[in-house]
């Protein structure tokens, strides 16, 4: 061979070496005898093991495997791949699809660095001029990020079907075209079809009455937009009519886009049933109230009674001056939160009553309650009341629960949803009278200005953030005294400075004109939002300038009650 022959070769070899060099993937070569011949820079780096450590040895498998055995590149110098790839790399080794003889595999190798890598293999031959095995290359991949990011996947995949399966509400996952592709067991179980007999299928359980809202609402939260606690209505599988609220968002798929929809049911029917019975109870509570009205009219009307009357109108001022001493007077600022109320009980005496109170150096509560009906029954159960509901420092208090032990503050706040649940326990209606109240009660930390509320049957409170509309707080609840056991939600809320939260009776909304019109929720929170720059004293005499036109008389026929908050 002369020169230039001998020259060329070991230039196309000087170039190969360079190529396998400077290449950013981890390769090695070794020759027919497994001796290694190149060890590039990036094997190092994935490996830890230096070039000069093993380039002229056998000991490729060190970089790998804490006892000798055979590296897939040795398997194919032997041409064995075949008969030991399951021994060795079991499923994962299969035939390269772009290289004849060369094969690839993937797997974890503990000893590669401190917590192992999964790495993606691959190994060629390499043939001489006469076509036989002469050496064979390697390539490394690190794949460990893949790997981990497809177990955390999973891994993330598996606790939410698990949230799901657990949940106590029935939930559906429906595609794009509507078909049901999950249902949990509380579906099954409330609604009474198995997951087999509706999946892949669209489900017909909408009453014909309700199609027009739930296609509305499908529509909704296919073009993105979730919604929650929508009330429908459902048949189950017996053909029953279930009572439900529904919430639904669309969920993705892993490139981002739409996938489908996500429908949690509620089933309310129960507590439709219980609607029903306080709805039943309202309607005998004010026929109760017109029939008190019409005699207390026959009364006054009777000369005879005069007298009795004047000695009742004494009483009953006493009263009126007992149970004002019993609520603030006044505005105040407390822990940097200013309160104000408006009171104009309809009588001498009301069945409304409202406070606000510093519980501890970092806590103040509040609470507008109302008792069914008026006059001195109702006057005296929100005096009771009053007292129960007082933050004095004793054992019986119904705010604090005192503790035996040795280090202050000695005792622990009670939670405006346990507070309700025991006033509930103890001031339970007698069924002849059927003397029930709503009441709302709330305790703000004035650190945090975290706030929790508890809404008992009465109207839900108005909340007024700074260039927001105003927003109802609260879920309703069932009035106190009405039915035993009893458990009260609680809604929290932040508020900022300049945020107002506004809690009133349903002499205000339900206070009627000359052309028996409400004054209605509407209405008062359209005055709070046009009065929210006004001091809050201000916006108290602006609330009743309205109620007072609206009414068109100086007497209510209900007791007006207000109580306003604000952060300063």
């Amino acid at each position: 061979m002369d020169d230039r022959c001998m020259k060329g070769l070991r230039t196309r070899s000087e170039i190969l070496s360079q190529i396998i060099e400077g290449s950013p993937i981890a390769t090695f070569v070794i020759d027919d005898q497994h001796r290694v011949t190149h060890w590039n820079k990036a094997c190092e780096s994935l490996t830890g093991v230096a070039a000069g450590d093993v380039v002229g040895t056998r000991q490729q498998w060190l970089a790998f495997y804490s006892t000798q055995r055979p590296v897939m590149a040795d398997l194919v110098v032997d041409g064995v791949v075949e008969d030991k790839r399951a021994a060795y790399y079991g499923a994962t080794c299969r035939s390269s699809s772009v290289i004849s003889g060369a094969y690839e595999a993937e797997g974890f190798f503990p000893d590669l660095g401190p917590e192992g890598k999964w790495l993606f293999f691959t190994a060629a031959p390499l043939k001489n001029g006469d076509g036989k095995i002469c050496g064979a290359i390697e390539t490394l991949q690190d794949i460990s990020e893949e790997k981990r990011a497809v177990q955390q996947r999973l891994e993330s995949e598996a606790k939410y079907r698990a949230v799901l399966e657990a949940s106590p509400d029935p939930v559906v996952v429906y595609d794009m075209s509507g078909r049901a592709v999950y249902v949990n067991p509380a579906f099954t179980r409330v609604f009474g079809w198995e997951s087999e007999e509706i999946l892949g299928h669209k489900i017909r359980y909408v009453p014909k009455e309700n199609r027009a809202e739930t296609r509305m609402m499908i529509d909704k939260v296919l073009a993105g937009r979730s919604f929650s606690g929508v009330e429908s209505r459902r048949y189950n599988k017996a053909g029953q009519i279930v009572d439900v609220s529904i919430s639904a968002a669309t969920y993705l798929d892993r490139e981002g886009n739409k996938a489908g929809s996500v429908h949690f049911l509620r089933d309310v029917t129960r507590q439709k049933r219980l609607e029903a019975r306080v709805k039943a109870g309202e309607k005998i509570l004010k026929l109760q109230k017109a029939l008190k009205a019409h005699n207390r009219r026959l009364n006054e009307s009777n000369k005879k009674l005069e007298k009795a009357y004047a000695v009742i109108k004494k009483n009953l001022e006493a009263g009126a001056k007992i149970q004002s001493s019993l609520m603030p007077k006044g505005p105040s600022v407390i822990n940097g939160v200013r309160f104000d109320a408006l009171f104009l009980p309809s009588y001498f005496v009301a069945g409304d009553v409202y406070n606000y109170f510093r519980l501890d150096e970092n806590h103040v509560g509040f609470y507008v309650l109302d008792v069914a009906g008026h006059g001195i029954p109702a006057a005296m159960l929100s005096v009771t009341l009053s007292k129960a509901l007082s933050a004095s420092n004793h054992q019986e208090s119904l705010l604090k629960q005192f503790m035996p032990v040795p280090e202050p503050p000695y005792y622990r706040l009670i939670t405006p949803a346990m507070a309700v649940r025991t006033l509930n326990e103890r001031f339970q209606a007698d069924p002849e009278t059927m003397q029930y109240f709503t009441m709302v009660y709330g305790v703000m930390d004035t650190r945090s200005r975290e706030t929790a509320i508890t809404v008992a049957g009465h109207p839900l409170p108005i909340l007024l953030r700074k260039g927001q509309d105003a927003a109802f707080v609260g879920t309703g609840g069932i009035p106190v005294g009405m039915f035993p056991d009893i458990d009260y939600d609680e809604q929290r809320v932040h508020l900022d400075q300049g945020d107002r939260l506004v809690l009133y009776s349903d002499g205000i909304t339900e206070c009627a004109n000359h052309a028996k019109e409400q004054f209605s929720e509407k209405r008062l929170i359209e005055l709070i939002s046009h009065a929210r720059g006004l001091p809050l004293d201000a916006l108290m005499d602006r609330i009743e300038q309205a109620l007072r036109h609206w009414r068109g008389s100086d007497r209510f026929e209900d007791d007006v009650t207000l109580l306003a908050l604000e952060i300063t």
